[in-house]
């Protein structure tokens, strides 16, 4: 699943003072929402697969984040309970403020839900390197490809 978040800046800032403290900023600010949830407030403290990953706010041009356009933001889960606290936390119209006191200030204009499946004749291509995982015994083991 992917959750698929509209973000309107605030301020104009270079995109190299956001990604200085970007990843742990938005890390913070997702597990914020998924400590309201009783079964997953203690996912951050655990030592396991955590369950989620985000990219970063994009498309950005000319290395500078413009006050007033729009972004998008892509955090991506194959658990339907997170996908769902995050959904539900980041609401419409809220404040996403990343550094110091609004420095990197987002407004929250949409929040959506894209839930896929690859089918048998699908391929992905990417640049990234994908691990295949499957549990056995009820440990994440890496497939060979």
């Amino acid at each position: 699943m992917r959750i698929i978040v509209t973000l309107k800046s605030e301020k104009t800032l270079f995109q190299k003072t956001l990604l200085e403290k970007y990843y742990s900023a938005m890390n913070s600010y997702i597990y914020n929402i998924l400590s309201k949830n009783e079964t997953l407030k203690e996912l951050h403290d655990e030592k396991r697969f955590k369950g989620f990953c985000f990219g970063s706010i994009h498309p950005i041009s000319d290395g500078k984040i413009i006050e007033g356009k729009e972004y998008k933001l892509i955090i991506s889960t194959p658990v339907p309970k997170i996908a769902e606290t995050v959904f539900f936390g980041m609401k419409e119209g809220n404040e996403l403020c990343l550094i110091n006191s609004g420095e990197a200030s987002f407004k929250i204009c949409n929040v959506m839900i894209n839930n896929f499946s690859l089918k048998k004749n699908d391929y992905l291509e990417t640049l990234s390197i994908i691990t295949l995982t499957q549990s056995v015994e009820n440990k994440i083991k890496s497939l060979d490809v």
